[in-house]
């Protein structure tokens, strides 16, 4: 994960020659204004999307004692929200993917319980969380109604129409498993939601939505849903491996659908896992609707104005002012080489 040192300046500049253009965006304002989520998480400056997703095991919508007892988890709702509107992707027709047209889709049944947003979500959710460092692309097309594709995933659904719906979205098998694995090492499965896979017994006063895990740290991107599995260790997989209901278990399905083998490989990657992660989840999230071009990766600014302002003082004279955010490494006092720290100073 890349965090930031953010040091904040006040600037003042006096200039007698006429400006007939000035840009302070880079390269337009709204990439700019992705960037600023992106980067300013915390501070006098931030962008506050990210106080709904950490600590990460908050859930946005409820504070205080009754959100840290609904055992719901904003970051893997994110992530849900992105795999639910990317997988009615039809590659060959190049329909669908990452375009939002979830917003439209509420009402269905698969999907009980904006587009450049919810990649962005997921970025965020898996880099602010313990994943490795994902990049985001913008240029996303928000659809304006619901897709013609149907179809998502559920715990009862069998095998072969799990992996077709996969094979739809460009994912082979491996590609499947993965994935799967990767979007299952936050978060939980409710009774709330899922009765039928989680039974009541997990219904309590500290679990009020009767949250049942997929490992031991809901909270945390790393790969302990890998080895809790094939180990038969602490949550042994999650709900839909070990729920009660072996209808419901779609991910033991999937899991030994080639004896575990992609899953032992996925383990032997220890950390490494993490950057698989990066790139399956990558995919998915720039897997949109034929005609759609996504930028280039967001490159963060090390210096960007902001709150800028033009006037003329008292002589007549135009006035910029503003402040500037200067990114610089912070490393040596996090000791971490890949990792920045945010301060705001005036």
């Amino acid at each position: 994960m890349l965090l930031f040192d953010s040091i904040t300046f006040s600037l003042s500049i006096l200039s007698t020659v006429p400006i007939t253009r000035a840009a302070f965006y880079y390269p337009t304002p709204a990439i700019s204004f992705l960037e600023h989520i992106l980067v300013d998480n915390w501070g006098a400056y931030a962008s506050n999307f990210s106080s709904a997703i950490t600590p990460c095991t908050n859930y946005v919508s409820q504070t205080g004692t009754t959100g840290l007892n609904s055992g719901r988890t904003t970051a893997a709702q994110w992530m849900r929200v992105m795999f639910h509107d990317f997988i009615t992707a039809n590659v060959s027709a190049g329909t669908g993917g990452i375009d939002a047209s979830i917003g439209f889709e509420t009402a269905r049944e698969e999907n009980k319980g904006m587009a450049d947003l919810v990649a962005l979500g997921t970025v965020m959710s898996n880099n602010l969380c313990g994943g490795a460092q994902m990049p985001f692309r913008p240029g996303r097309v928000d659809a304006f109604e619901a897709g013609k594709t149907t179809g998502v995933p559920a715990p009862e659904t069998d095998l072969e129409e799990t992996l077709l719906f996969f094979e739809r979205a460009g994912f082979d098998k491996v590609d499947a498993i993965g994935l799967t694995a990767c979007g299952h090492t936050l978060g939980s499965v409710h009774h709330g939601g899922f009765p039928e896979a989680v039974d009541e017994s997990f219904v309590t006063p500290s679990n009020t939505n009767g949250g049942s895990n997929f490992d031991t740290t809901r909270g945390v991107f790393d790969p302990n849903v890998l080895g809790e599995y094939l180990n038969g260790t602490g949550k042994k997989g999650g709900p839909l491996v070990m729920s009660y209901n072996d209808t419901m278990n779609s991910d033991k399905r999937l899991y030994e659908s080639d004896k575990n083998a992609t899953m032992r490989t996925l383990f032997a990657q220890g950390v490494g896992f993490l950057d698989t992660c990066a790139e399956l989840m990558g995919r998915a999230i720039n897997t949109v609707p034929a005609g759609v071009q996504l930028s280039e990766s967001i490159a963060i600014m090390p210096f960007k104005p902001f709150n800028t302002t033009f006037d003329f003082d008292q002589d007549g004279r135009l006035t910029l002012s503003g402040k500037i955010r200067i990114l610089t490494p912070a490393a040596w006092h996090v000791g971490a080489e890949d990792e920045w720290d945010e301060y705001g100073t005036e």
